[in-house]
């Protein structure tokens, strides 16, 4: 009983990792790396050969840097 429970809870794990990977990464972080690219290349950057990890990279950087400067503003620009 104990070894199904385990592997239940594995398979849930898995399921959620990958959905993790898939939906954030691939299509969250794609779409702000691409709009990111776009605007800072003035549309010249990514062209359809550019790999997805690349543009999902830049998303990620992106989205930290937003948090960064979140956390940034609400600690030392609060008075």
């Amino acid at each position: 009983m104990e070894e199904i429970v385990g592997g239940i809870i594995h398979l849930i794990a898995r399921i959620i990792g990958w959905f993790f990977i898939e939906v954030f990464l691939q299509v969250f972080c794609w779409g702000i790396g691409w709009v990111s690219l776009k605007l800072f290349t003035f549309g010249h950057y990514p062209k359809k050969d550019t790999k997805e990890d690349t543009v999902s990279f830049v998303g990620f950087i992106m989205i930290l840097l937003s948090i960064a400067g979140l956390t940034f503003y609400f600690h030392f620009g609060s008075n």
